[in-house]
């Protein structure tokens, strides 16, 4: 008897105790995680598209230094020689952009945070939020290898920066 008399006046958390610090602790939470979920996607979108930059610029340079970076009649003719330099998977022509994206697509845009465009009503580069790419070829979009998903168009006699 002396054992379970001491063994009842032991030092512990109560359920009520506990389940206060859960729900504390729960609160605290749900206030911090909307934050850190968006600076997460932030970071993320940030280093995809630096990635896709890196490799724009590295197909870019190598088609430079090869010499077929320019001569091209259309967009059409400069995918055909660019699809050489990069894995690209898949490509659709202005008509049936919808095959290379989802009805609605993320894109940076100009304006700081990326914007969210419905891609049956892309024509140019203006309804993606971009300035005008005052080319007067088609665009194509295409997909690489990584799932990235792009919409280029190539301006003949356009002068290498």
């Amino acid at each position: 008897m002396k054992n379970f008399k001491n063994y009842l006046s032991c030092n512990a958390f109560t359920l009520a105790e506990v389940l206060i610090t859960l729900a504390i602790i729960g609160v605290v939470a749900a206030l911090t995680l909307p934050g850190v979920i968006q600076n997460h996607n932030e970071t993320a979108w940030t280093r995809a598209q630096d990635l896709w930059e890196k490799k724009l610029t590295e197909t870019v340079r190598r088609m430079n230094t090869d010499g077929v970076m320019t001569g091209h009649k259309t967009t059409e003719d400069f995918m055909d020689t660019f699809k050489k330099y990069m894995k690209v998977i898949k490509t659709c022509d202005n008509g049936d952009i919808n095959k290379c994206y989802s009805p609605k697509v993320v894109t940076a845009g100009n304006e700081k945070e990326p914007i969210e465009v419905e891609t049956n009503g892309l024509k140019t580069a203006r309804d993606m939020g971009l300035k005008e790419w005052q080319t007067n070829t088609n665009t194509m979009s295409f997909v690489v290898a990584d799932g990235t998903t792009v919409i280029m168009a190539y301006q003949p006699g356009m002068p290498l920066r």
